[in-house]
């Protein structure tokens, strides 16, 4: 028993308070003398063991605990009954050691040995108590709570993904001894202190020294406590007692005290010197980079972020801003975060915050006039501008007419937060809420696109600053500071403009964006395809006085969003854009077709996201075959010198039929060719397609020749082109690194192309090469005139192969259209359609007596795009128009009247009617081409003839084109003008139809470019116009005919015109008079030689049976349809 003379381990305490770290060193001292088991109920175990353990447990017991228990005889009931009566420690113990945990900050201490102590200390405690710290909570809670001028270092850390904690500490260690870890004394400035007085010397007061005076209660000059004042000697401290004193002194041998400093410096944390002797200096952030301030920055950027939108929604001027500010502060101690379901107040409280008391800012407050100040009669409350709460009881006002800050009872006032009064007087009535990305047009009058720019950067910008690793989502982090805001002023300045004497009389609204004087009415540029991009950085806060010129304004009235904006971001320039070759118009109806509320993916992130991505992969995992199959690619090679590798995206798009439903899912790999250089990577880009006027020609052939109309599509048509230049594309996923070339990285690497490739500027005439060479081999025959149409004789019939890139329409008679898609498909990969239903856009119906061709699926896309599918239909396109130029409501824009806003899509309404207007439905080509002159400067009455035409398609979706069959084979035209069609610039309307067996195939509606003097001089140069189109027409259908085997009448196109005099002159020759000397004789020697050669046949007809009348006015409606139904257009429903 002499080992037991002495404690081996801390004796148990009375009060139990070392109750839990006592059981554990007694546990391990009994396992280590094989005498566990005695204190085991459930085990058995020898007397001599009971007995050994029964004196190692009485000897290590406080000797109060000894006669309490003297009783006990068996060990296991001793422990048993000192684990009843102290084992409640532990809820003891583990909230406390909870606390310190949530409390804990690697921030705090002075180094990474003094944390790791404290750390372990914590964790062991909570260990104890039976709860779990894994390595995964400690690295979290030391990474988190790093200082915030390591945030760098901190992502550092994570990226490298410790698992261990102890693999964290070693890398700390090392990164203190470096000086790169910024770490706070903990005694100097412990987790809520208050700041260093560098920081803010009014809240020094603590422990420190001021330099306010003050009187002391002692005698004497010297420094008091907190100040310089009169007193009996020197103070050190905030409290004056000789306690506190005698601290600070020591005696020395020869009694003299000798001075000791107490107090921790507030730059190391060190005792023993001056904080000015301190050799450690307090480093201040660079100038203008928030980065370096961490936190405080992203809290300033927030308020910021909420503060600015709410001073913009009132009429208050920036000076309120200290307001704004207060305001978001309260906004984001109620509110909830993206890191926390509960807001900051209910996190500090525990209890769900009440947000009754919360108003729009700036709004309209009715406040109540004092009783010493009112009447009984007279107004009982005033018009206020509500500023914000000090509480939920208590908000602030401005006194609109002298900026004065006051207080009133919640309870007692009225708001209107649908006003918004300015300082001086006026209201502001709220705006619209703005919809974002809304799939469909649901109104034609959205936000302004300053204002809706404008939200978005300030969306933008929040998610920004919500990103920031440092943000304020832990409150224990946050110093709380006592010291009241300075920046809010008591008054507010009222801008003198408002205060002249006319605050409530509406300000007269001029014409946006143009100088008073101005006389350019509708300033045009150069004519090209104008498109737009959002700057990405885009400063709205500017004052129009920063450099904004009239001519900046004006520019802005001139833009125009498109129809799908919210997807593809594009904006118009009104007067930049010219639709003469069509690209504007099939570029909108492009939109309009693939316009959906579920548009396409523009990414391959978009489709792993969607529920049909299993389908866009197998579209991509076929492409990337088709791609192998086709050998585009060449060897993967290190980039040679001087050449630029062009770049490669995914797109995505879903093929639809007639009735417009998905057929197919389509991946395209294609290559970035914005970035080719011309004459080094590509040297001719030219590739002909066929033309509308061909393919209805070709229709209308069909018909009349009882022919058969097949649709075959090639299979990754531009693949099969051979390239003429090198071409090297960067590496895309999925193609493998040759082994010689895995250790070096992707970048210096680039693929060569052997094929032409989908994107590259000549992969169009590539394949259109590869297809002609072909065809011209096989004996097939093509004409200048029309290079897309190959056509081959048989001896039995023909077949002709209609080329619109990788669509080929063949026609023919059945056996020899059979050869053809075998000839094709045995060298090509085709995919055979059948019948033609639906090629280019059109819908094509095939019936016993003919061919009808329509485009009802657009038409209704149309409609409900733009919100005009329910609209009620009308008869014509057009009202009848006044040629008076101040009563024609299509007149240009006046000086007083106002342009549309640019989220009108007056400009895209057009690009879509003209598609519509140039395929199948000429009945509308006047009234798109008279309202597209506006384009530039469309007003709300041009906005009206749009929806006219809306209204007018409503009634007729289902009109269109139809050629009948075994019908007589000959080509005739109408031409006719319309003078002082446009009296405002003097210039008249030409308009001519070509139709083959009663239907048209060719129209035209166009303003005259010079100004006629006459009617008669307007026919001249209308008649002109159609002569060139008839000598292009005869060309080409004499190709087609002859080439086929066709019989083909020699003789002339008989041209109808209405004017007797200009038939006149075109059969009798060019008479010079007065009356037509001034008239250039190119416009008569070219029409007169034609009917001198027996190619056209001008010929007289009423005005009332010359179809060419519906493309130069207004026609009454009996007029306009017998005109619709003399041109073949019929509704399918008749048919």
């Amino acid at each position: 028993m002499s080992n037991l003379a002495k404690l081996e381990i801390t004796a148990l305490d009375i009060s139990g308070n070392n109750y839990m770290r006592w059981a554990v060193a007694a546990k391990r001292h009994l396992k280590g003398k094989r005498l566990l088991d005695t204190i085991d109920k459930s085990k058995s175990s020898p007397e001599e063991d009971k007995a050994n353990a029964m004196i190692f447990l009485t000897h290590h017991i406080h000797d109060g605990l000894k006669d309490e228990y003297i009783t006990k005889e068996d060990p296991a009931d001793l422990w048993q009954a000192l684990g009843d009566r102290f084992d409640h420690q532990k809820y003891v113990i583990l909230p406390k050691a909870k606390h310190e945990w949530l409390n804990l900050r690697f921030q705090d201490f002075k180094s990474v040995a003094e944390y790791n102590s404290a750390l372990f200390g914590i964790t062991s405690r909570i260990m104890l108590c039976g709860e779990n710290i894994s390595d995964y909570d400690m690295i979290e809670k030391t990474l988190q709570t790093f200082h915030p001028g390591n945030v760098l270092l901190q992502q550092q850390y994570r990226a490298k993904g410790y698992t261990k904690y102890s693999e964290l500490m070693q890398v700390l260690l090392v990164a203190e001894q470096n000086n790169e870890i910024v770490m706070l004394n903990h005694q100097s400035r412990p987790t809520g202190s208050a700041p260093f007085p560098e920081v803010n010397v009014a809240a020094s007061n603590y422990n420190n020294y001021g330099r306010k005076r003050a009187r002391s209660n002692d005698r004497g000059r010297g420094r008091g406590g907190y100040g310089r004042g009169r007193g009996h000697g020197r103070k050190f401290g905030p409290n004056d007692s000789t306690k506190n004193n005698n601290k600070r002194f020591k005696r020395n041998e020869d009694g003299r005290a000798i001075k000791q400093h107490e107090n921790a410096c507030y730059r190391c944390g060190m005792k023993g010197h001056w904080s000015r002797t301190c050799r450690i200096d307090v480093e201040h952030p660079v100038p203008h980079v928030h980065t370096q301030n961490g936190m405080a920055e992203s809290l300033i950027k927030r308020l910021q972020l909420i503060a600015r939108p709410l001073i913009m929604r009132t009429r208050l001027p920036i000076s309120v801003w200290g307001h704004a500010i207060l305001h978001a502060a309260a906004l984001i101690q109620i509110r909830p975060s993206a890191y926390h379901k509960y807001s900051p107040l209910q996190l500090g409280s525990g209890q769900k915050p009440d947000i009754s008391h919360l108003r729009v800012f700036g709004c309209a407050v009715y406040v109540p006039i004092a009783p010493p100040q009112r009447t009984k009669m007279g107004p009982q409350r005033r018009l206020e501008i509500y500023v914000g709460f000090t509480s939920p009881s208590i908000i602030r006002y401005l006194e609109p007419q002298t900026g004065d800050i006051f207080t009133a009872r919640f309870a007692d006032c009225h708001f209107n937060e649908g006003e918004f009064p300015a300082l001086g007087g006026g209201i502001k009535e709220i705006p619209k809420d703005i919809t974002w990305f809304t799939p469909s047009l649901l109104h034609l009058d959205p936000p302004t696109k300053q204002r809706e720019l404008e939200v978005q950067k300030i969306v933008h910008l929040q998610n920004l600053a919500n990103q920031l690793p440092d943000a304020f989502t832990d409150t224990r982090r946050v110093t709380k500071s006592y010291i009241p805001a300075a920046n809010v002023p008591s008054r507010i300045d009222v801008p003198e403009e408002q205060t002249d004497g006319k605050i409530n009389e509406p300000k007269v609204q001029l014409k946006r964006g143009r100088p008073m004087g101005s006389k350019d009415k509708n300033p045009r540029k150069k004519k090209k395809l104008g498109e737009v991009k959002i700057p990405e950085e885009l400063d709205t806060e500017k004052s129009p006085e920063d450099g904004k010129s009239p001519e900046d304004e004006n520019n802005k009235e001139n833009h125009e969003i498109s129809i799908n904006y919210t997807q593809n971001r594009k904006i118009w320039v009104r007067n930049e854009i010219d639709d003469d070759d069509g690209i504007f118009s099939f570029y909108v109806s492009e939109e309009i077709d693939h316009e959906s509320d579920d548009p396409d993916p523009r990414s391959i992130l978009e489709c792993q996201k969607r529920s049909d991505w299993e389908k866009w992969k197998m579209a991509m995992e076929t492409e990337l075959n088709s791609l192998n199959k086709r050998k585009v690619f060449g060897p993967i090679v290190t980039i040679p010198e001087h050449v630029k590798p062009v770049g490669h995206k995914w797109v995505f798009v879903r093929k639809r039929n007639e009735k417009n439903e998905v057929t197919r899912y389509k991946a395209r790999l294609v290559a970035q060719g914005f970035s080719q250089r011309p004459g080094i990577d590509y040297e001719e880009t030219y590739s002909p397609v066929m033309d509308a006027i061909t393919f209805r020609f070709l229709m209308s052939l069909a018909a009349s020749k009882n022919l058969e109309m097949y649709l075959m599509d090639v299979v990754t048509a531009y693949l099969y082109g051979s390239l003429d230049n090198d071409i090297y594309m960067k590496i895309p996923e999925g193609l493998k690194m040759p082994e010689a070339l895995r250790s070096k990285s992707k970048e210096i690497c680039a693929v060569k192309l052997q094929r032409s490739l989908y994107g590259l500027k000549q992969s169009g005439r590539m394949w259109y090469n590869r297809l002609s060479e072909y065809l011209l081999s096989k004996r097939y025959t093509n004409n200048a005139i029309c290079p897309c149409v190959f056509i081959k004789k048989f001896p039995s019939g023909f077949v002709i192969i209609a080329v619109y890139v990788d669509d080929l329409n063949i026609i023919g008679t059945p056996k020899e259209i059979d050869d053809a898609r075998t000839h094709m498909k045995e060298e090509f990969e085709m995919k055979d359609l059948g019948k033609t239903k639906f090629c280019l856009g059109l819908q094509i119906e095939h019936f016993q007596e003919g061919i009808f061709v329509h485009q009802s699926n657009y038409t209704k896309r149309i409609l409900k795009r733009f919100n005009m599918d329910k609209a009620n239909p009308l008869s014509t396109p057009m009202v009848n128009r006044s040629l008076n130029v101040e009563n024609d409501p299509f007149r240009p824009c006046e000086d007083n009247e106002e342009f549309l806003g640019p989220e009108v899509p007056y400009m895209s309404a057009i690009g879509g009617l003209m598609y519509l207007a140039n395929c199948t439905r000429p009945d509308i080509a006047f009234a798109t081409n008279l309202l597209a002159r506006y384009n530039s400067s469309p007003t709300r009455r041009h906005w009206n003839g749009i929806k006219h035409i809306f209204r007018y398609l409503q009634g007729t979706i289902d009109l269109g084109l139809y050629y009948p069959r075994n019908s007589e084979f000959g080509l005739v035209g109408f031409a006719d003008a319309g003078y002082l069609s446009d009296p405002h610039k003097s210039r008249s309307q030409t308009g001519y139809v070509f139709t083959i067996g009663g239907t048209a195939i060719s129209w035209r509606s166009q303003k005259q470019t010079i100004v006629a003097t006459s009617s008669n001089h307007a026919e001249i140069i209308a008649l002109h116009e159609a002569c060139r189109e008839c000598v292009w027409l005869r060309s080409m259908t004499n190709h087609i005919q002859e080439a086929s085997g066709l019989v083909i009448k020699r003789e002339p196109t008989r041209l109808y015109e209405d004017n007797a005099a200009c038939v006149a002159q075109i059969k009798e020759g060019y008479i010079k008079s007065d009356r037509t000397k001034h008239i250039p004789p190119r416009f008569f020697s070219y029409t007169q030689e034609l009917e001198k050669n027996k190619e056209v046949d001008v010929q007289y007809i009423r005005s009332s049976d010359n179809a060419a009348d519906l493309f130069t006015k207004a026609l009454p409606t009996s007029t306009f349809r017998k005109h619709v139904q003399s041109i073949g257009m019929r509704h399918l429903r008749d048919l």
